[in-house]
């Protein structure tokens, strides 16, 4: 992933920006949302529903794969510090899935 290329993402519909601090967010959101989501995923996980964990997954690597190894149209909260750091922010991306693959 170049940084050209998350540059010229939709920034409104890659990522939703929100303070770290806020975590709560509803289940209705996260099921109504046809885009592949990370914080659905993490959830999976939590709660150990390890087939809709690995929908979840399969959802956001082939929308990666479509996009080229962008991250364009998957939904995924991080930190507001981050909304002008597109390196940071991919790397943030990358380090949740990372830990909800392993987990």
């Amino acid at each position: 992933m170049t940084k050209e290329n998350l540059q010229n993402a939709p920034q409104n519909t890659t990522v939703s920006l929100v303070e770290s601090n806020n975590n709560q967010t509803s289940p209705q959101m996260l099921q109504q949302s046809p885009k592949p989501n990370l914080l659905r995923l993490e959830q999976y996980v939590a709660e150990k529903d390890y087939e809709l964990a690995c929908r979840e997954l399969m959802a956001i690597l082939e929308k990666m794969d479509a996009n080229f190894g962008g991250v364009h149209d998957i939904e995924f909260d991080a930190p507001a510090q981050l909304a002008y750091l597109p390196e940071k922010l991919l790397i943030h991306f990358a380090t949740r899935l990372a830990n909800a693959i392993t987990t």
